[in-house]
């Protein structure tokens, strides 16, 4: 069994827990992976998937009932940037809700976290760096958070309609990105998710890669040049502005499941172009599911 194939039972197996949670120890688990480095090794100490959910979700029915958040200590603030400020926007995402709406100026607020969970700034070359720096404070996979408040912790970066960039950088972690009324210029793109949500509409870019591990990635917009379309557990779903005839399309399959329009790939294989265009998007999909269509097409 591959790690992907792994990961993605273990998901299934602990159905029974709530998305975040889920989530959560999914992410947990393939960093894991990462930091053995021998995937054999690990699934043998481990065990297979429902015993390592069965592991997690008895840890779980153990919590103590009487359990009570403590008070919130978390805080508000704000910055501002001028619109000609900004060249770059690079934004990373742990564990907080994060929109990204219109504004006069490029803004960031924040609520409902510490100030040292969030990190603003603009560089000399005029790249706007916003860092969530938290993931989940005192959480542990197999045990619910001992101060933890129902309030999530919330993010509301505000750009100009229009807005031009040379690059745009977003990594979501654990946590969900989603963009409402934007429409964002950017000659490169680095975009991707790990275990959270990331949606976005009204993109207008170049040349870039987009990546999902175990969770959803949603993209809408325009690409233009060489474009990776990388999935390993989750879904990765594309709109593209255009034709079908625009783009050439190639794509290495594992487990899961690849589709371009009405060309579809399932299982181990790959899909190959006699030509590559100008436009051409390249797709390595694990045991996830990526799905791209062109608007001619819909």
């Amino acid at each position: 069994m591959t790690r992907e194939a792994y990961l993605q039972e273990l998901k299934k197996a602990l159905a029974a827990l709530p998305v975040a949670e889920q989530t959560e120890a999914v992410e947990y688990y393939a960093s894991y992976f990462d930091e053995a480095g021998n995937d054999e090794e690990v699934m043998q100490t481990l065990g297979t998937p429902t015993e390592l959910a069965k592991t997690i979700l008895d840890k779980f029915t153990s919590v103590p009932a009487e359990y009570r958040p403590e008070e919130n200590k978390s805080s508000e603030g704000g910055k501002t940037y001028g619109a000609n400020e900004v060249r770059n926007l690079e934004i990373t995402v742990g564990a907080a809700e994060v929109v990204i709406a219109t504004g006069d100026r490029y803004s960031v607020e924040y609520k409902n976290m510490d100030p040292g969970d969030i990190v603003a700034g603009i560089t000399g070359l005029g790249t706007l760096t916003i860092k969530n720096t938290a993931t989940v404070r005192n959480f542990t996979f197999w045990m619910r958070r001992q101060d933890e408040d129902k309030v999530p912790s919330r993010i509301l970066i505000k750009v100009p309609r229009g807005a031009s960039l040379d690059f745009l950088k977003i990594n979501v972690g654990a946590g969900s990105l989603v963009t409402k009324g934007v429409e964002i210029h950017a000659s490169k793109l680095s975009l991707g998710v790990g275990a959270g949500n990331l949606s976005l509409k009204n993109i207008l870019g170049g040349s870039g890669t987009l990546s999902c591990g175990v969770g959803n990635f949603d993209f809408e917009g325009s690409l233009t040049g060489k474009i990776n379309a990388d999935c390993g557990v989750g879904k990765l779903s594309m709109l593209l502005n255009g034709r079908q005839e625009d783009y050439s399309f190639e794509a290495s399959v594992g487990l899961g499941s690849v589709q371009f329009n009405a060309i579809q790939k399932s299982g181990i294989g790959k899909v190959t172009c006699e030509q590559k265009k100008a436009n051409h998007i390249d797709s390595t999909c694990g045991v996830g599911y990526v799905k791209i269509v062109t608007s001619d097409f819909r």
